[in-house]
């Protein structure tokens, strides 16, 4: 290791690095992103992957937990948005960064002595740097939202930024949670933090409300095109932009739904889930865990796999709207990790719920659910997010046509003259200089 480390440049301490995720960000926007004003200034100043592969399931805080480390679940540890907590209605989330099992990318930066700086990336709650605003949202006996902002951010930048920018802020809802973020961004980048880690969400929530080629989800790039520029303009202000480099990049694609799948009703019809008499879950063999497209089954035991895989013939799969049944080696090949014991895939069109207490298994969609979502399966060719890196140490001009979500840490890593053990990724050495 350290003959490896040996011929790796030094770091170069003037260096920026700014890592925007674009929550949602599909394959097929490159075209539209290359109308707008900068984001085509950095893709044409740098290099495109136009398809990503992401991770199953193909969720947020999985997703970004992979984007941090390089690994799929099975390795990091978060497999899903939300902790196992059957019976639950609303469950916590996977929102602190001591859920993460692998090492990552902050705690590389933080080795080097860079200063950091996390804008509501996913599972970071807690995180112990100078600049972190979680993405959490009240819960357990936490019951406001500055009471979990102030525990698990770091406080002072958090009282700062809700001070100064707080009046953007309308709760959680979109485009001023993002509007509220990129604020605290521009307040963070005047301070030469080394390292930025920006989520905006305002794209995946247009995605979700009016679905997936809305014209909502395009105004919203073009939002997401003017929060860039204002980070492009200070840059430029500071003479620091030719030292920075950027990863663009997004996460999951998403698709267009129209039924619900109750599939714990099914689960519960079917005596692996027993209810009290006023409807309440008093014990399970088998218990679906919904990411959306997909759906994680936890079974107690191998003999309750095994009826309940007994089951899935394929009129039943059919009328439930469920497209795969992943087990055993075709669920290993995902990586997904934590014990799982069966994956479900829906169907196009179809996506999964929670609901144990219905007495349909499927029905017509609840808009206020949402009309589009993500967790489908990430290696069909139309499920797709994308890449693209610009600036200092990125070569220009190409248009690479695929990599993976778990290359993005490795590549990163390169730039940096580092190296993480373990990664599943790759570094993509064409894009760097």
């Amino acid at each position: 290791m350290k003959h490896l480390k040996s011929i790796l440049k030094p770091y170069d301490k003037k260096s920026k690095y700014v890592i925007i995720s674009i929550d949602a960000l599909r394959s097929e926007d490159l075209e539209f992103l290359k109308t707008l004003p900068n984001f085509s200034k950095l893709i044409n100043n740098g290099s495109v992957v136009k398809k990503v592969t992401s991770i199953y399931p193909s969720v947020t805080y999985p997703c970004h937990a992979t984007i941090l480390t390089g690994c799929y679940p099975n390795k990091h540890g978060i497999y899903n948005n939300y902790l196992f907590q059957p019976g639950t209605e609303k469950p916590d989330w996977f929102w602190f960064y001591n859920y993460i099992k692998r090492k990552t990318l902050i705690d590389v930066a933080k080795e080097k002595n860079m200063k950091i700086a996390t804008l509501f990336w996913p599972v970071t709650g807690g995180c112990k740097i100078k600049y972190n605003l979680a993405e959490i949202l009240p819960h357990g006996k936490y019951k406001s939202q500055a009471s979990v902002s102030l525990k698990y951010s770091s406080t002072l930048f958090m009282l700062k930024c809700f001070i100064k920018h707080g009046h953007n802020l309308k709760g959680i809802s979109q485009p001023y949670l993002d509007n509220f973020t990129t604020e605290c961004a521009l307040d963070v980048l005047k301070n030469d933090v080394d390292l930025s880690l920006i989520h905006l969400v305002d794209l995946d929530s247009m995605r979700h409300s009016f679905g997936t080629n809305s014209k909502e989800s395009y105004e919203a790039l073009k939002r997401h095109d003017e929060r860039l520029g204002r980070i492009l303009s200070l840059l430029k202000d500071k003479n620091t932009l030719e030292d920075t480099t950027f990863f663009i990049l997004g996460d999951h694609s998403f698709k267009d739904v129209e039924y619900m799948i109750n599939i714990n009703a099914f689960l519960r019809d079917n005596n692996f889930i027993n209810l009290s008499p006023d409807g309440e879950l008093i014990e399970y063999t088998a218990y679906a865990h919904k990411c959306d497209g997909s759906c994680e089954i936890f079974v107690k035991d191998t003999l309750t796999k095994n009826r309940l895989l007994s089951l899935f013939n394929k009129t039943t799969l059919n009328t439930l709207g469920i497209k795969n049944v992943y087990t055993d080696d075709s669920l290993n090949s995902f990586n997904v990790g934590n014990n799982i014991s069966i994956m479900l895939e829906a169907k196009d069109g179809f996506y999964f719920t929670n609901n144990y207490k219905s007495n349909v298994y499927v029905e017509k969609n609840d808009p206020s659910k949402g009309v589009a979502h993500h967790g489908y399966n990430p290696k069909e060719d139309d499920y797709k997010t994308l890449f693209f890196a610009s600036g200092k140490g990125i070569s220009k001009g190409l248009e690479i046509e695929h990599m993976n979500l778990v290359d993005i840490a490795p590549t990163f890593c390169k730039l940096i003259n580092e190296r993480i053990e373990g990664m599943d990724g790759k570094s993509i050495d064409e894009l760097l200089l």
